[in-house]
């Protein structure tokens, strides 16, 4: 199991997952699911991420960068709504990572 302290968490119903950014040691953690996270996940989510399932550990801005590239990608493939939603997860979790880096 992966321990890992939260810095923000966007529950989306528009898209049907939970976005974390977070810490582990010096790294940063970013967590995206559609089952419960409390505050630690399994390491398979690591080595084996889905779609809706999965985690990434790196530094701030490869965190940055896939949150961009992931979830920002419904800004442009996306309906309306999910659009807005994509905007509003990138733009509040890469503050988090942001503030702390």
């Amino acid at each position: 199991m992966i321990k890992f302290e939260e810095l923000s968490r966007y529950c989306s119903e528009i898209l049907g997952c939970d976005y974390i950014v977070g810490k582990v040691g010096e790294k940063f953690i970013y967590i995206w699911s559609m089952y419960e996270i409390d505050d630690e996940i399994d390491e398979s989510m690591v080595v084996d991420p889905e779609a809706m399932h999965g985690a990434l550990i790196g530094t701030a801005d490869e965190i940055i960068w896939e949150l961009e590239n992931c979830v920002g990608s419904f800004r442009w493939i996306g309906d309306e709504a999910q659009a807005a939603e994509a905007t509003e997860i990138v733009e509040e979790l890469t503050a988090a990572v942001r503030e702390v880096k």
